[in-house]
């Protein structure tokens, strides 16, 4: 119960900053993509291909917990 209890804080706490980070790329976007130029075509996909990893090494470490 408690293990459940303490899962559930801890999943609230990750869709609480992940909603954060959402929200800061979503204001700071056009200013990016204003200031690279041409390049932002590029990095937006190797953001995702780091987001991916990012959230592939959380779940091997949940998975581990």
């Amino acid at each position: 119960m408690i293990f459940l209890f303490i899962f559930a804080l801890i999943w609230t706490g990750l869709t609480s900053a992940l909603w954060k980070v959402k929200e800061g790329i979503t204001n700071i976007l056009p200013e990016i993509m204003v200031f690279l130029g041409e390049a932002w075509i590029i990095l937006i996909p190797f953001a995702i291909f780091c987001i991916i990893k990012i959230l592939n090494f959380f779940r091997v470490m949940v998975k581990g917990f």
